[in-house]
């Protein structure tokens, strides 16, 4: 599961608002200057053809983070691979620092599981940090089953992370890991959303 101790704790300075739909290969990326807004997040999405309004921010069905990475009731929870957890009041994170080369395409980090999704249109959401090695561009994966998302990482940030897709229903687990070309990745929170409507519904 990892270790618990020193947490990366200085910010990577500016925000992003990546918004994506695997099943059609769309991802838009903003930079946010300022507050990020729900209405905002929810007109974002719907530019990807989902119908969706600012309430789909005030609950979430699933919602984790590294100092709550259990939910019993609907049970949800997170297997991260090697990673710093951060302990104590503000260290809400868990930290991996990361070779410039890996030995395969890949290197795996953390899934987050959900049982009892709801059948339809749903949305992860997911805030993350990354600082690349200078001059290199890496990239985060993110995988809801057979969904894939690549979001390439050449400057440090924190992504504010919004997925539309349909799910058939139960089970869904979101699997988060990398290509080389970062040193550092800090995962922050993640929540299943319901409330969205499928395009052409």
């Amino acid at each position: 599961m990892g270790t618990v101790g020193v947490v990366r704790s200085d910010g990577p300075g500016q925000r992003i608002h990546d918004v994506a739909d695997p099943a059609s290969g769309q991802l838009n990326s903003f930079p946010v200057p300022g507050a990020l807004s729900a209405s905002t997040r929810a007109a974002r999405i719907r530019q990807l053809g989902y119908g969706a309004t600012a309430s789909i921010f005030g609950t979430a069905s699933h919602r984790l983070s590294p100092q709550a990475p259990y939910q019993a009731n609907p049970k949800a929870w997170v297997d991260a691979f090697e990673g710093t957890w951060g302990a104590g009041p503000g260290n809400d994170q868990v930290w991996w620092r990361l070779p410039a080369t890996f030995p395969t395409e890949f290197m795996s980090g953390i899934n987050l599981n959900f049982q009892g999704v709801g059948q339809g249109a749903r949305l992860v959401s997911l805030t993350v940090q990354t600082w690349p090695f200078s001059g290199l561009t890496g990239a985060v994966v993110i995988e809801i089953g057979a969904l894939r998302t690549e979001i390439p990482i050449s400057v440090a940030a924190e992504h504010i992370i919004d997925i539309a897709f349909v799910h058939g229903g139960g089970f869904m687990d979101t699997r988060i890991f990398w290509r080389p070309g970062m040193i550092d990745f800090v995962w922050k929170r993640g929540a299943m959303r319901r409330g969205l409507t499928a395009p052409g519904a």
